[in-house]
């Protein structure tokens, strides 16, 4: 998980669709939590991957 998140819990997860305007049910939150943690694992995998000198494939000049 990424450095100083919490883990996730219904709770969390229930704080978290609030702040979004969401009302879940529990069932609904605890189906939620495994599709979250997957998607972070993701996401850390990516972060993980050393593309700090490499060139990208499209360039957008400024004008």
């Amino acid at each position: 998980m990424l450095p100083g998140m919490a883990e996730l819990n219904p709770g969390l997860m229930r704080r978290i669709a609030a702040l979004a305007g969401y009302d879940w049910t529990e069932e609904e939150l605890r189906a939620l939590v495994p599709v979250v943690e997957r998607s972070l694992a993701l996401l850390e995998r990516l972060e993980s991957l050393p593309l700090r000198d490499v060139e990208p494939g499209i360039l957008f000049p400024m004008a």
